[in-house]
């Protein structure tokens, strides 16, 4: 490993460690690695729990990623773009959130993602030659529901310096992972074609129950009030082994595809003086990805594990009851980690990452 790649993983970990235990001091674009949820960040510049007579929120989410760079470990395959043989993973994921302020400091969401995807490659003659590109398949579809309750260590009417979440819900198997693509093979020089089943990365939904963990918090910085430090966490815990989609022909340990555990980790800062009128911007670390083991039962079946470290710029919007916010997440690691079938096997995959990915919401609350 280089020092400069040394460097960016000794940043990375203790990163992803401060927000999964950070107090204060604040669903899913998808490559073949990255999550499809999302940490959300308390801005210490929102109220969006003052009103005690609002207590409701809608809130809508975009993420875009195109998936197009090659890795393994943190190498990149550039040869696979010179050759023009790399897979593109291009999605779009939606998400329509609800959200119930029980009380000022306990509430209740309700996420619904929809996700539309395509993925491509590359067509192979019998010397390994490409010889044109096709869509693989086209994918769309409601995605895996998820129902969190969040609790706040403190009262934000009367707390306005600090304050810390912890997030706890379900992700329920409500979309569809057997959708279909169409695979193209050269036999004596003649396409042929097949049906079978798309990539897991373009699949609405995976197939499994989740158990999410969130964990969040801010602390203003300055006398002002105008600078603050936020910090969140977002871990899915997926105890069951694979979701049954059979893969045939497939090497050892990847018979079956894998239900993944995904995680997300944030950490930064927060500028919004009182002059900007509701507008704020910030600065921070991004590390999403998928661990090679799961935190309980077993890691067997197909599966990219790996991660992608990222400066995440953002900026945001609260005016009344409306909020808005863009966050454009740009990588500088990405690391196709080994899974439990590459040790097996003595090898070591790879998996296709963006240069960034783009997150657009906006609420209400009424």
């Amino acid at each position: 490993m280089t020092p400069k790649n040394s460097a960016i993983v000794s940043f990375a970990f203790p990163l992803a460690l401060l927000c999964m235990v950070s107090t204060p001091a604040p669903a899913v674009a998808q490559s073949c690695v990255l999550t499809r949820l999302d940490s959300p960040v308390l801005n210490a510049f929102e109220d969006e729990y003052n009103a005690a007579d609002l207590k409701w929120q809608v809130g809508f989410g975009w993420r875009y990623g195109y998936s197009h760079r090659h890795f393994v470990g943190t190498d990149e395959q550039e040869e696979r773009r010179e050759e023009n043989s790399q897979v593109v993973n291009n999605v779009n994921l939606a998400d329509l959130t609800l959200r119930y302020n029980y009380s000022p400091r306990l509430s209740f969401t309700l996420g619904i993602p929809y996700l539309t995807a395509s993925r491509d490659g590359a067509l192979r003659d019998a010397n390994r030659h490409v010889v044109r590109r096709y869509e693989r398949s086209s994918t769309s579809g409601l995605g895996d529901v998820t129902l969190v309750g969040k609790w706040l260590a403190f009262d934000p009417t009367t707390h306005r310096d600090s304050n810390f979440s912890v997030g706890f819900g379900v992700k329920l198997p409500t979309g569809d992972y057997k959708q279909k693509e169409i695979q193209i093979a050269l036999v004596n020089g003649v396409e042929v074609t097949t049906e079978g089943i798309a990539d897991y990365s373009v699949q609405p939904g995976d197939g499994g129950y989740g158990i999410i963990l969130e964990l969040g918090g801010y602390k203003v910085l300055n006398s002002t009030g105008s600078l603050a430090g936020y910090a969140s966490a977002t871990y899915i815990f997926t105890p069951e082994t694979t979701n049954g989609v059979k893969r045939p022909g497939a090497a050892i340990g990847e018979e079956e595809v894998s239900v993944t555990d995904q995680y997300v980790g944030r950490l930064g800062i927060q500028v919004g003086p009182g002059s900007w009128n509701g507008w704020s911007a910030g600065i921070g670390g991004r590390i999403e990805g998928i661990p090679p083991h799961d935190a309980f039962g077993s890691s067997y079946g197909r599966r990219r594990p790996g991660y992608m470290v990222s400066v995440e710029p953002s900026i945001s919007w609260s005016k009344g009851v409306n909020s808005v916010s863009l966050a454009v997440p740009y990588a500088i690691e990405r690391n196709r980690q080994r899974s439990v079938s590459d040790h097996i096997r003595g090898t070591h995959g790879d998996a296709a990452f963006p240069d960034y990915v783009i997150l657009a919401g906006y609420t209400r609350r009424f």
